[in-house]
C-alpha cells in the first residue's frame, strides 16, 4: 500500500504537520482531514492517534477514491458548524500568517478570501514563442489588487480568454494577471459555500468550478434582498420585447420606431414617422414628426419640431430645435434654441456667458484745482 502524501517525510517531519502547524498558529480550534480512499484514511488516522500531540481537535473522514474537491466539500457540508471554514492541502508549506489572511476576509465582508502568490518563473519563459502557455492562472484583480473580479485556471494552453462585462465595470479596472498562481488556501463564509455548492450541483472541483463561480456571483449579487424588498416601492415587469426602455407615459405616433438599445423616459411623445435608434430621451421630451435620432442623448424636456434629423449628439434640457435643423457630433448647452433649417457639424452651441461687472468697488477720484 502507497504511503499518502500527507504522511511524506520533509525535512525531518511529517508532511501534514507543516499544515497543522500553520491553522494551529492561525487560532483554529477544529480541523477535519479529510482523505481519498479507505487505506488512506486508516494510515492517517493511526498517524494522527500516535503522533499528533498539538492542540488541534482532529477528526479524521474517508471519501471514495477520485472524488474531487468540490465534491468533498459536498460530502462533508453538514459537518462544517462555524461561520467561516478554511480549506487547504495537506500538503501545503507556507510561511504566510493565516491570521493575516483572515484580517483581510473579514474586514472586506467576503464570501470567500483566498491566498495567491506570485509565480517564481514567467509562463512565457517556460514557452515557445509565439505559443500559448500552459498551466496558467488568468486572475482579474482590482487595481488595489484586493478583490477577486475573475479566476480561470487553465491547464491547457489558451489562444484567447473570454472576460464577462460585468466583471470589466464592477471593480472600477481590471487588471488580469498572470504572474499569480493559487495556493489553494481558501476561507469560506460557510453560509456562501453551501450557497455555491447548492447553486453549482455538477461542480466538481474547488478550484474550477466554485471558486469562478463565486468571484462571477459576488459582483452580481442582488443589493436588495428577499427581507427588504416588500419595504421597498419596487416594481416586477416583464423584459420589454424588443430590448428597449419606455416608461409607460410615452406616447409614440403612427409609423413610429424605437430600435433596440434605446430609453425614452416618462412623459416623452413622439410624432409620427420618428426613427429613434440607439439613443436616451430624458423626462417631458416632445419630438415632432419624422424626426430621426441616431446615437444621441437627449436631456430632460428638450423640444424637437418636425424633420429634423440628429446624429451622435447631446442635447441639454431645456434646448429647442425648430424645424428641419440637421445635427451631426454636436452638443447643444441648456436652454439654447438652434434655428430652422440650419445645420451644425462638429459644433458646440451654448448660449454667450453673461459679463460680470467689475467688483473692485467705487473709483476714487482726484478732486480737480480750484
Amino acid at each position: 500500500m502507497a504511503l499518502p502524501v500527507a504522511l511524506l517525510a520533509v525535512a525531518n517531519q511529517t508532511l501534514i504537520t507543516f499544515s497543522l502547524q500553520l491553522l494551529e498558529d492561525g487560532g483554529v480550534k477544529n480541523v477535519l482531514v479529510v482523505c481519498s480512499g479507505e487505506g488512506a484514511t486508516l494510515r492517517v488516522s493511526a498517524w494522527a492517534s500516535k503522533n499528533y500531540h498539538g492542540k488541534l481537535a482532529l477528526q479524521v473522514r474517508g471519501v471514495p477514491e477520485d472524488t474531487d474537491t468540490a465534491q468533498v466539500l459536498r460530502l462533508v457540508a453538514d459537518d462544517l458548524h462555524s461561520q467561516e471554514v478554511v480549506v487547504l492541502t495537506a500538503d501545503l508549506v507556507c510561511n504566510v500568517p493565516l491570521q493575516a489572511v483572515f484580517a483581510a476576509h473579514y474586514v472586506h465582508g467576503s464570501a470567500c478570501t483566498t491566498l495567491l502568490a506570485r509565480r517564481r518563473t514567467s509562463p512565457a519563459s517556460e514557452t515557445k514563442p509565439g505559443k500559448a502557455p500552459k498551466n496558467v492562472d488568468y486572475i482579474g484583480l482590482d487595481a488595489r489588487a484586493q478583490r477577486l473580479l475573475f479566476f480561470l485556471p487553465s491547464p491547457e494552453a489558451r489562444r484567447s480568454v473570454r472576460v464577462p462585462l460585468v466583471a470589466l465595470g464592477a471593480g472600477g479596472r481590471l487588471v488580469i494577471r498572470t504572474d499569480l498562481q493559487d495556493q489553494h488556501v481558501y476561507v469560506f463564509r460557510t453560509e456562501a459555500l453551501r450557497a455555491a455548492l447548492a447553486e453549482r450541483p455538477a461542480a466538481t472541483s474547488l478550484q474550477q468550478d466554485l471558486v469562478p463561480h463565486m468571484a462571477y456571483a459576488d459582483i452580481n449579487r442582488e443589493v436588495v434582498g428577499p427581507e427588504l424588498a416588500p419595504r421597498l416601492p419596487l416594481q416586477a415587469k416583464a423584459n420589454p420585447k424588443y430590448d428597449n426602455f419606455m416608461d409607460d407615459s410615452c406616447q409614440l405616433g403612427a409609423k413610429t420606431t424605437v430600435a433596440a438599445g434605446c430609453m425614452l423616459g416618462r412623459g416623452t411623445t413622439l410624432g409620427d414617422k420618428c426613427s429613434v435608434k440607439r439613443s436616451v430621451l430624458g423626462h417631458l421630451c416632445k419630438v415632432g414628426s419624422g424626426v430621426r435620432i441616431i446615437n444621441s442623448v437627449l436631456m430632460d424636456n428638450v423640444a424637437v419640431e418636425d424633420g429634423c434629423n440628429i446624429q451622435n449628439s447631446v442635447i441639454c434640457s431645456d434646448a429647442h430645435l425648430q424645424e428641419r435643423v440637421v445635427l451631426k457630433d454636436c452638443q447643444v448647452g441648456n436652454g439654447y434654441i438652434v434655428q430652422e433649417a440650419t445645420e451644425h457639424r462638429e459644433e458646440v452651441l451654448a448660449k454667450p456667458m453673461p459679463h460680470r461687472r467689475s467688483s473692485d468697488g467705487p473709483s476714487l477720484r482726484r478732486p480737480s484745482d480750484t
